[in-house]
């Protein structure tokens, strides 16, 4: 058995060895270096571009301006919004402009000095919620992207007797850098007449597009390999498209390697960010604490342009009444423009901030109602057939419930209480806090992206038996590679050493979609199964006219093939099939189940399985100073079948990480110019190991009767409810409410400030 095992990552070996190679461990005879010429201003027009002086410091062989560009100057994403190259007019701070390609980064910087750009500065919009409508157009005639909204049961029926309890509250959410290990970077050069990419992304096919679309070329000729690549967490689905084109329109032109990495501070004052956000919500329940009604409002900070913005909105739309039986849903949501860093994918895509603000607001509807926080959870929580936000049944992989009873026996919430209680009675100064969340997750694109929903393989059996395979979704760091080869080496019941799995190259494998939505594993299984049972098939044929006999079926376990009443060793049937030139290469193509979502109501199946989770974070505040300090977290997952547990675990623990980083700490800083002025990581805080609390991970494995060996993904929900359970466990502790995060010492102490302790 291979899957359900703890197995060692593939990938381990050659990257603490060092022997994995990263963008900037390429190096090729005749290289360039590429940089970036951008807009010193957030919003102008351009009135004169000068690079006369620029092209003749030594070592600088080429830039490049809207005026190379072979094809469109657009980036594509959803909406066909943004240009490669800032022609006419820039819309934000660091706007790409031009790219200089020299034989040294040192000429690369002191030609970036010496462009000259006249820019007549516009007014800009910084404060999103100016945005809609305001007399600066961004987009369109209001500076709206785009908007959802649900509308379910009674939805516009009052609460105002009182037989029901309100609260009604607003909340903010910040920018949050995603702090990737490896910057973004891409070397590009011709091959057999082909532009070859190698790049660290997690789209490799929507930098083939785009790369296709500037510079006019067919997609056969652009073949983009995905490079080792340093983290991601969304950051890396859609930028790389612009990050890869900047070195490609050079190779382009000067049929030269030409290598192009982003430093620390360029990356992060430049590259997407987390949407910020304002989330007004109202929450009602009667008075046993049955919740009854949900309104909420969402707005999102979209940044300059739109890249990734419909997508999130709509996944934050659908996950804001979170995992509750509610009747009756009022929900808007929508995208607005500004003269800011362009805002684009992050792990839990649009849900971490709304999930902030109904968790706060249950919280606050238990103390109104005398209830603790976690009864009232469980008095609500969805089961099977029950409907979800949308109306959509539920009724496969459900297991809320089964998370939520584990959590609070795997804490002994009760007595864990008690314990807290005690020590605060005894303690001045350091209180002590518990905060719950509860959440669920919609896997994979759903209905605003089924589109791109694929899922494309290709797995080849050689002579020995050993197996290649080849997946259209990336490695980042999750640890994709090694469940992908756990499911094929559970397949064919052989050892996972005998499993090599590729990484994605576009020469070699169909569109599969970006990796994002937690649709890694579920749909690499998907894939894999699809081309082995091609192969099965074969191999099933194969022996029924070796022997004669027609056979049921033909089974793989422990490197033995079994069929009717006999038996070979795997290795034999391979080199029997191969001798008989039987064919052992096949790809697959699997459709995931259909989504929908209805415009006008917001109802349908929105997504076509769902994760669960619960999150109890202990934490420490200090009254007199404001700090808290993370103590304990016991976070439960249900993840359909935990093809790897130790990767599981690690994913739990990691993000979750992460989501106490965005709720505690992580303070991106705008100016009022619209710049990024927090761009490294000695003025962006992140968690280091100094922060980790104590981690007590909760695998619970509710089967998926349609993902592979019964997985669907999870690995974005560790992060989403972080935040909510940290400001619910500093109200525990203090009885501070922090609707703005993240919740550092100022804001901690602000919110006690008309506390009489």
């Amino acid at each position: 058995m291979a899957v359900g095992k703890s197995v060692i990552r593939l990938d381990s070996k050659e990257k603490v060895t060092g022997r994995a190679l990263y963008v900037e461990d390429i190096y090729m005879t005749g290289m360039l270096y590429a940089k970036v010429f951008r807009s010193p201003v957030a919003h102008g027009i351009i009135k004169n571009l000068d690079i006369s002086e620029a092209l003749k410091i030594k070592g600088v062989k080429g830039i490049f301006t809207a005026k190379d560009i072979p094809g469109k100057n657009i980036i594509h994403v959803i909406l066909d919004d943004q240009p490669f190259l800032a022609k006419e007019k820039v819309m934000y701070p660091g706007h790409p402009i031009a790219v200089v390609a020299a034989i040294t980064p040192e000429a690369c910087e002191k030609a970036l000095k010496t462009i000259k750009v006249e820019i007549e500065e516009l007014p800009a919009i910084i404060d999103f919620e100016q945005s809609k409508n305001n007399s600066v157009k961004l987009f369109e005639n209001n500076n709206v992207f785009c908007s959802f909204k649900i509308r379910k049961g009674d939805f516009d029926k009052k609460y105002d007797s009182n037989d029901y309890v309100t609260v009604e509250e607003t909340f903010y959410t910040q920018h949050q850098e995603h702090a990737y290990i490896e910057p973004q970077g891409a070397i590009v050069y011709w091959e057999d007449d082909t532009l070859t990419i190698r790049g660290s992304m997690q789209a490799p096919f929507y930098v083939q597009r785009a790369v296709s679309e500037v510079l006019n070329l067919q997609y056969s000729r652009v073949r983009v390999i995905q490079q080792t690549t340093g983290g991601a967490f969304g950051g890396k689905e859609d930028v790389p498209s612009l990050v890869c084109a900047q070195a490609a329109i050079c190779a382009y032109h000067l049929r030269v390697p030409v290598r192009i990495v982003y430093d620390r501070e360029e990356d992060m004052q430049t590259m997407s960010k987390r949407h910020p956000s304002r989330v007004k919500i109202k929450l009602t329940a009667d008075k046993t604490g049955k919740f009854v009604h949900v309104y909420g409002d969402y707005l999102e900070n979209a940044g300059a342009y739109s890249t990734l913005t419909p997508a999130v909105l709509y996944r934050g739309t659908v996950h804001l009444p979170g995992p509750y039986k509610i009747d009756n849903i009022y929900v808007d949501a929508e995208a607005v423009a500004t003269n800011t860093v362009p805002n684009g994918a992050y792990r839990g895509f649009g849900s971490p901030q709304v999930i902030f603000a109904m968790e706060s607001a249950v919280d606050m509807l238990a103390e109104k109602l005398g209830m603790d926080p976690v009864e009232i959870r469980g008095k609500n929580l969805v089961d099977y057939g029950d409907t979800n936000s949308t109306g959509q049944i539920l009724n496969d992989s459900v297991g809320m419930k089964e998370v939520y009873n584990k959590v609070v026996e795997k804490a002994d919430y009760f007595n864990w209480k008690k314990q807290i209680e005690e020590f605060n009675s005894k303690s001045e100064y350091i209180k002590k806090g518990l905060g719950v969340s509860t959440l669920y997750y919609g896997v994979g694109l759903g209905a605003a992206g089924k589109s791109m929903s694929r899922c494309a393989s290709m797995v080849k059996i050689d002579a020995d038996g050993s197996v290649t395979a080849s997946v259209g979704v990336t490695e980042m760091g999750q640890g994709l590679r090694t469940v992908t080869a756990q499911m094929v080496a559970e397949f064919l019941g052989i050892d996972i050493d005998k499993v090599v799995v590729s990484q994605i190259d576009t020469s070699r494998i169909s569109d599969t979609g970006p990796t994002v939505a937690s649709r890694g594993t579920i749909t690499a299984g998907w894939g894999v199964l699809s081309a082995l049972a091609k192969i099965k098939k074969s191999l099933h044929k194969f022996l029924e006219k070796k022997y004669n006999t027609s056979f049921e079926d033909v089974y793989f376990k422990d490197g033995k093939v079994k069929f009717g009443n006999n038996e070979l060793e795997y290795s034999e049937l391979i080199k029997m099939a191969t001798d008989e030139k039987i064919h052992l290469h096949e790809t697959g193509l699997h459709v995931p189940p259909d989504t929908t979502f209805d415009k006008e109501t917001g109802l349908g199946d929105a997504y076509y399985a769902y994760a669960w989770a619960m999150n109890i974070l202990e934490t420490e505040v200090n009254k007199l100073t404001g700090e808290v300090t993370l103590k304990k977290a016991v976070c439960g997952h249900d993840v359909g079948k935990a093809i790897n547990p130790r990767e599981v675990a690690g994913q739990i623990m990691g993000g979750s990480l992460q989501g106490l980083g965005y709720g505690l700490m992580e303070d991106m800083q705008v100016s009022s110019k619209g710049k990024i002025i927090t761009s490294n990581f000695s003025t962006y805080t992140i968690p280091t190991s100094c922060d980790i609390p104590e981690f007590i991970p909760v695998i619970v494995e509710s089967n998926y009767s349609k993902g592979p060996y019964g997985a669907k993904g999870f690995g974005e929900q560790p992060l989403m409810g972080m935040a909510p359970a940290l400001t619910n466990s500093i109200y525990n502790a203090v009885g501070a409410r922090v609707k703005q995060i993240p919740a550092t010492p100022e804001r901690v102490q602000e919110s006690m400030k008309n506390i009489d302790f």
